[in-house]
This record gives C-alpha cells, structure tokens and sequence, in this order.
C-alpha cells in the first residue's frame, strides 16, 4: 500500500506546464470545430485527471524520442515545456562496407524563441524581423556556426578517415596481407558527443572523433557556449582575469599530487621524486610538458559550473595515460 500511496503523490506532485494546459484547450477547441461531437461533458473533470498525466508521459515521450528517433527530434522543436534556451538534437549516421564501419551521432543545436516570435507574428501582424531582440539574432546567428562548424569537423574527418584506411588497407595488402585476413580486422570510424553541462544559459558540450584500429587519430572538439549574448564562453569569464596564474598553480599542484601517490609519469617531470618536491617547492618545469594555459587552452565545464582543463593524449605525458583532466574550481 505504501509503494501506491508514493505513487499517488508522486503523481499528484507532477507540476503541469502553463504551456501544456493552452495546447490542451487548443486541441479540445479543434476537436469540437471538426467533429462537431461534443467535448463539453465532465471536461472540468478530464482536464483535472488528464493533464497531470500527460505531462508525465510527454515528458517521457521526450526524452525518448529524442534519443531514438531523428524525425522527432526535429520535430521536437515546437514543443514548449523544455525548460532550456536551447535543444540538442542528434542527427545519427551509420554506413558498413567491408570490414569498415562507420557510426556518427552528430549534435546540432537549437535555439529556442522561435515559437515565441512565431506567435508574436500571428498576434500583431508584424514579420518576425520586426519582432526579433538583438540578443535573440546575435544568439541564433552564434548557434547556427557552431553548427556550420560542427558539420565540418564531423564531414572533414569522415573523409580523412575514410582516406587512411584506405592507405592502411593499400599497405597492408603490399606487405603480405591477404582479403581475407583485411576483412577479419574489423575497423570502425566513429564520432560521438556528450554534454557535460547544460542550463537555461549556458551549453558546455565535447565532440569525440576516433578510429579504433588507431588510437592516435582521436581527438576531442570543446565547445562552451554562451547562448544569451551568443558567444564563446572564456576560461577568463570563469575564473577572472587571474585565471592564468590560478589555474597553472592548480594543474601544477595536482601534477605533483599524482605523481607523487599515483604513479603517473608526466614529461618534465618523471625525475622528480617526493623528497625533490620536498626539497624544491619552486621547481623549474623543465622543457617538456605543462607549461601554462593561455586563451587556446582546451576546456569543458562540468556539472559544478567549474571548467575542466583538458590535455589530450601524448602532450604533457606517456600515451598509456590517456588524456589528462584538471578541474578548477572558481
């Protein structure tokens, strides 16, 4: 009986859109225009029981559908209750020949407002020119060259894969293999993304490109998007204009850390043991490795609102590491 009466409150908690409720009124109106039958019976009554529950399902129909269905996502743009400036949709593309395998989830970004101006439009009369803010132009023209520039890393290195393997597969061939021994290699060609961090202002989200039967062409695409004033987001606006010296001293700090308990080996740094540090609090960087962050450094921001410094695989150390992340907090 517990698990039902959560359930109820569970239920009875839902808060309904303001925006659900005018779709709701809009669809009861349109039935009764059409089929002339009448919608007029208890419809205090359906509305109080229908739309909690439809929000429910809506929303789960959303996320969904989203996830699954390319033809929803797009048409996911008109519906109101995402509480954010903009949507991510994914565009999916999958090709096989061969041995070859190619996987893409592409992001592309939607900016919302477009139903606002749209029903400013159908109110007063005026074009949607007219009625468009600034802000509002400024962030969709700023969103669609992400886009534009997404699309083209993503097609860029399609091509370029596609090349290399085609090189390896010539070599491979040259240097003894046989079609048969090619085609039992399974190669795979795939571009992924995940958003790190989201909110009604900001979009902080990373675009992943590898090839698995080489792992030095991987490579990660940061993007940190200021979708009010349309417009990159800096490591200077998250940590102020002292940004440089407070997140070398952080990065060093944690170099030495794992290095120190972790074992890991970074360039510069690999002779250096705990009495050193001990010894030598000041010490030089040597010529290899980390040696600052600067405007082009590499960043996402996580889910604290704090940005993630990213030092790809092979830069400030051995390959066997992977990638190196050091969060600092603002």
């Amino acid at each position: 009986m517990k698990e039902i009466k959560d359930s109820r409150d569970i239920y009875d908690a839902i808060k309904v859109p303001n925006e659900l409720s005018s779709v709701i009124e809009k669809a009861i109106e349109t039935e009764r225009k059409e089929t002339g039958r009448s919608v007029i019976m208890k419809e205090n009554k359906f509305r109080k029981a229908w739309i909690p529950a439809a929000a429910a399902i809506l929303v789960i129909g959303v996320t969904i559908g989203l996830n699954t269905s390319e033809a929803f996502a797009k048409s996911a743009e008109n519906i109101p209750i995402l509480g954010t400036i903009a949507k991510v949709l994914t565009i999916r593309d999958y090709e096989s020949e061969d041995n070859v395998n190619i996987s893409i989830e592409q992001p592309e970004i939607v900016v919302d407002g477009k139903n606002a101006q749209t029903d400013s439009k159908e109110e007063t009369g005026t074009s949607s020119a007219d009625t468009k803010e600034p802000e509002a132009a400024s962030s969709t023209e700023y969103v669609a060259s992400v886009n534009a520039a997404i699309e083209k890393i993503v097609s860029d290195y399609k091509a370029d894969a596609t090349k290399r393997i085609e090189e390896y597969k010539q070599a491979f061939l040259e240097t003894g293999g046989t079609e048969e021994e090619w085609l039992e290699r399974g190669v795979d060609i795939d571009v992924s993304y995940e958003i790190k961090y989201q909110s009604d202002t900001t979009l902080s989200l990373v675009l992943t490109t590898n090839e698995s039967w080489v792992a030095v062409y991987g490579q990660q695409y940061f993007f940190n998007m200021d979708l009010v004033n349309g417009k990159d987001i800096t490591l200077e606006e998250l940590l102020g204009e002292d940004y440089v010296e407070k997140a070398n001293a952080v990065i060093l700090e944690q170099i030495k850390q794992r290095s120190e308990t972790e074992g890991y080996v970074y360039w510069g740094y690999e002779q250096y043991s705990k009495e050193y540090f001990e010894a030598n609090p000041d010490f030089s960087m040597g010529d290899e490795g980390f040696k600052t962050v600067g405007p082009e450094t590499k960043f996402y921001i996580n889910e604290a609102g704090n940005p993630v410094i990213v030092f790809d695989k092979y830069e400030i150390g051995p390959g066997y590491m992977g990638s190196q992340e050091f969060e600092i907090e603002k």
